[in-house]
């Protein structure tokens, strides 16, 4: 989950960009709020499964 999290905030400027084109958002608000939002909740839902323990059969 951490790889995902860095490649999406290296490539956000990308992501804001065809958000932008294919959504028609302004470029500031497709790269600032929208491209950024990925890697906000993929970095969140990671936490809890770093401490979870889990039961394998």
């Amino acid at each position: 989950m951490k790889r995902i999290v860095v490649v999406l905030k290296r490539r956000n400027d990308e992501l804001g960009e065809i958000i932008s084109r294919e959504m028609g958002a302004p470029p500031s608000i497709a790269r600032a709020e929208q491209a950024g939002i990925g890697a906000v909740i993929s970095s969140r839902r990671s936490r809890p499964s770093r401490s979870f323990a889990f039961d394998y059969p």
